[in-house]
């Protein structure tokens, strides 16, 4: 019931890990000034290229533009910039929006309580542990 694939759970929990990435020009995004880059995940991934705009202020992915292997644009994740809340250190987004443009869908994450730095084992991101909802 999500528009969330298991691939978009481990690619959001490790953005930049194992992608070439490359900065483009500087940009802007819901009003705020953002660096651009464009990741190239592995071969194996479902999208070819991820478009990211990242708030200068806090580094904070706002917009996400997810491309499959074809080149067309497949899913846009945004994050609504008067959600972003600071936590210690860390700054988060706490209001999410996926839009799936092939299936013209989408869904919105609302972040209630949040706790930064704690160990979450990669085995809660697995198919079989989202699957049953452990």
């Amino acid at each position: 019931g999500t528009d969330f694939s298991y691939e978009d759970m481990r690619r959001l929990r490790h953005l930049f890990e194992a992608a070439a990435v490359e900065r483009r020009p500087d940009g802007e995004w819901a009003g705020r000034a953002t660096y651009v880059v464009v990741l190239r995940p592995p071969a194996e991934s479902e999208y070819g290229e991820v478009r990211a705009w990242i708030d200068h202020d806090t580094c904070v992915p706002l917009k996400l533009e997810l491309y499959a292997q074809g080149g067309a644009l497949a899913k846009e994740l945004t994050a609504d910039p008067s959600s972003l809340a600071q936590h210690g250190e860390v700054w988060a987004a706490h209001a999410l929006l996926l839009r799936d443009l092939q299936e013209q869908t989408e869904t919105r994450v609302d972040l209630g309580k949040l706790e930064i730095d704690v160990d979450v084992p990669d085995k809660w991101f697995s198919e079989r542990a989202l699957t049953q909802g452990n």
